[in-house]
């Protein structure tokens, strides 16, 4: 964004979106400013608690749109708004945090004229937020007009070499190359492909164990974290058939169970949906009541979002109804005992919500960190509540933490039982040779003998920033990063990774480090759970399913606390008074005094095993400690299993019961 006081060819004020066109414009010697310096995390993070509610009164637009004309929804009890509220939440804060800020450098910088950067439209992606195309390019004119500012599109997503040109001409800096992403509107094609993969609409396969119509069935819709170890130990049992239905391709869904007993009306059904849910669309989109939730001070972002919204009418809500009665068929072919999940997108929500309605006992297996290490005295983990807990009747948690942290907010959900993580077990179990550890450290360009501290960054979120309670911004992000790479490369005498995530946005913490002549930092985005036993010592600044995984080893573990959105509360639930915090990890308010930390940590370069009590890792990750939580997953799922059969028998038992009350005496 280029913000032009007056009519002055010099008097340019420039805010560079993202780290990689901030650090770029850094290197030319460019004064640029971040978003940051218009508002403070505090400000954002209230304004994400007041669009809680706006989400929920979208869900129920949505809901009360759909439902009013389609008469199959209703009799499904298909309430798209509420089953997509994590993903109507995505949408609405990648529009409404650009329309935020925005706002805040509009009036803080009183221009006479903005520019900015265009972008080029994307195909919706199913969790309807943005990846490649740009909100701010959006936000910005919206904003500009509400408040009565000139404002000019300058150049769209691609024009790489028009936007350098730009930028090199506002400020007469000298040429150098951009780096990708260098116009601050463009997200990297991987992170696209991760995301389409992992959360498109999904086509269904069926597989299972042989047929023996004399055992109970489960129905699992997933096999992965967890669910795969307690998969393998019901199939080995042989005493239950486990029937899968897993998200295959990127597509949508075709069929959730494709057998020839499959009613093909069901396409016919589900595709004239899409027609008249156009039109319901086209009515609710000028309802007077969406404008006003879709209006701030900043502007109305109706017309913004509504492709997307658009999207939820024609394209998911008809396959949502698809997998509603094929997930009916199936349960009424199959007659499970209970179903069971763990990555519950929308397809799994509403295939758990269908069994539910049909009298199956239904359980989700968390997949990741709940949060509760942190926010047990602050609030509740409102995503895991909308996405998890309302579709479940129980839900299987890494340890009593967590379920005391869900039944202290969310008491009428999903009812949580302790098992522990098979995934941490495994991690917690898994023993690395000497060898092993060697050969892993060179593989990635690293000295085997030398002591090494792995860093795993919180992924940045670029325009996929969800509000409140979530991660830091990505400029704080990469503020954070560099100060600690500039105390990496003080001591060359250790070795240093830093752990990007996959899904990472093309962070300017790799060319930094080049920049710097860091030859004692690399860089990797390697599964971490494949190198975690390569590390001498970690560092985290996030209390993700990564601190976790730190946790089931020995070794030290150093957390910056530096602005963490996720509130500790300071008087009852805080590392500076908590045990099991003090006893296992070097924790820092601030970061400076984080900074200082390290170096003390690694002048006096004690990589010593820690030996604590693991009390956090057993309240929040492995329960009992003891390695076999997928088999306590096991029993609980026999547990549910024998009482849903039971009250069947007991049904049928009564009802034959009322049949010879009711007969009448043979003559």
């Amino acid at each position: 964004m280029l913000a032009l006081p007056d009519s002055r060819r010099g008097a340019v004020s420039i805010v560079a979106l993202n780290p990689p066109v901030h650090y770029w414009l850094e290197r030319q010697g460019i004064a640029a400013k971040r978003p940051e310096d218009y508002y403070t995390e505090d400000d954002l993070e209230a304004f994400g608690f007041a669009l809680l509610d706006v989400i929920e009164q979208v869900s129920t637009v949505v809901d009360e749109a759909i439902l009013r004309h389609a008469e199959g929804f209703r009799a499904h009890d298909l309430k798209v708004g509420s089953l997509l509220w994590y993903e109507l939440k995505l949408l609405i804060n990648s529009v409404a945090v650009p329309f935020f800020i925005t706002e805040k450098v509009i009036a803080s910088e009183k221009p006479g004229r903005v520019f900015y950067f265009g972008t080029n439209p994307e195909s919706v992606p199913s969790f309807l937020g943005y990846v490649e195309e740009s909100p701010w390019s959006h936000a910005i004119p919206v904003v500009c007009n509400t408040m009565e500012v000139q404002c000019a599109e300058q150049i769209s997503v691609g024009s790489q070499g028009h936007a350098k040109t730009m930028l090199q001409q506002a400020s007469q800096g000298p040429k150098r190359r951009l780096p990708n992403q260098a116009t601050g509107i463009s997200a990297v094609g991987r992170l696209r492909s991760v995301l389409a993969r992992v959360m498109s609409a999904q086509s269904w396969t069926t597989q299972s164990t042989p047929r023996n119509g004399h055992l109970p069935v489960l129905v699992t819709l997933s096999t992965g974290y967890s669910m795969k170890h307690v998969v393998d130990l019901l199939r080995e049992s042989h005493e239950m058939e486990v029937v899968r239905l897993s998200p295959r391709t990127p597509a949508v869904v075709q069929s959730l169970v494709p057998t020839r007993k499959s009613n093909p009306l069901d396409a016919v059904v589900a595709s004239s949906y899409k027609a008249q849910l156009t039109d319901v669309w086209e009515s609710t989109r000028v309802d007077e009541r969406l404008k006003r939730l879709l209006t701030f001070s900043g502007g109305s972002f109706a017309g913004v979002v509504e492709k997307r919204l658009g999207h939820v009418f024609s394209h998911v809500a008809p396959d949502m109804f698809r997998i509603a009665v094929q997930t009916e068929e199936t349960v009424r072919r199959l007659r499970p005992a209970a179903m069971v999940a763990t990555t519950m997108l929308y397809p799994e929500r509403v295939a758990m919500h269908t069994a539910r309605r049909l009298g199956i006992p239904t359980v989700v297996y968390l997949h990741g960190a709940t949060g509760g290490v942190v926010l047990m005295e602050t609030h509740g983990n409102f995503i895991k509540y909308h996405t998890d807990l309302l579709w479940s009747d129980w839900a299987f948690t890494f340890g009593e933490g967590d379920s005391q942290y869900y039944r202290r907010y969310y008491p009428d959900a999903a009812k949580p039982v302790s098992v522990g993580s098979a995934e941490l077990d495994e991690l917690r179990m898994r023993t690395v040779s000497n060898r092993e550890k060697q050969e892993g450290r060179k593989s990635l360009g690293l000295d085997s003998d030398i002591p090494t501290i792995f860093y795993v960054p919180t992924s940045m979120d670029g325009h996929l920033r969800p509000i409140p309670a979530r991660g830091r911004s990505p400029s704080l992000m990469f503020e954070i990063e560099r100060a600690i790479a500039d105390v990496c490369g003080q001591f060359s005498h250790f070795q240093f990774v830093f752990k990007l995530h996959a899904a990472h946005m093309e962070s300017a913490i790799v060319e930094y480090i080049e920049d710097k002549g860091y030859s004692n930092c690399k860089v990797t985005r390697q599964p971490f759970r494949g190198i975690l036993p390569l590390a001498d010592t970690f560092i985290t600044d996030f209390p993700s399913t990564a601190f976790l995984e730190m946790l089931t080893t020995d070794r030290p573990i150093l957390f910056c606390g530096h602005e963490l959105p996720q509130k500790f509360n300071p008087e009852k639930w805080h590392p500076s008074i908590l045990p099991m915090w003090k006893e296992r990890v070097l924790y820092a308010e601030q970061l400076d005094e984080f900074l200082e930390m390290l170096r003390d940590f690694l002048r006096k370069g004690d990589f010593t095993p820690v030996k604590s009590s693991d009390e956090m890792l057993r309240l929040f990750g492995t329960h009992l400690d003891d390695g076999r939580s997928a088999e306590r997953a096991v029993t609980e799922l026999k547990k549910i299993i024998q009482a849903h059969t039971q009250a069947q028998r007991n049904d049928v038992e009564g009802a034959k019961d009322a049949v010879a009350v009711t007969r009448p005496p043979k003559s």
